[in-house]
């Protein structure tokens, strides 16, 4: 991946790019050893939510990232903003992440020479 594509900033994330999530570790151990799963950017919009496509159980599904509201499922007007990738489960330890922006550790975009 690092010599096919370059990486880039959330904040730079366009379609066409790949993002990649952590669902192993929590957001305080620090940056993640390489990522577990993965989807392809579709858009983004004004706010910076990035729509991203994933297979789920063998089908495409929509996600959603929110990079700058990690913590945040919803926005003001209920739009969900960040999609859950792992389901909340008794006996979570405290700093359990569920979200899509807690879990999200990079963006990829294919280098053009």
């Amino acid at each position: 991946m690092r010599t096919s594509h370059q990486l880039v900033s959330a904040g730079e994330a366009r379609p066409g790019d790949v993002v990649f999530f952590d669902t192993r570790t929590r957001a305080d151990d620090g940056p993640p050893a390489c990522a577990d799963r993965l989807g392809l950017v579709e858009e983004v919009d004004a706010e910076g939510r990035i729509t991203f496509l994933e297979v789920r159980a063998g089908r495409w599904e929509r996600g959603y990232v929110t990079p700058r509201l990690p913590e945040r499922r919803r926005d003001e007007r209920g739009q969900v903003i960040n999609t859950f990738l792992r389901p909340k489960r008794i006996g979570d330890a405290d700093g359990t992440r569920y979200f899509a922006g807690e879990m999200l550790c990079g963006v990829a975009r294919i280098r053009t020479r």
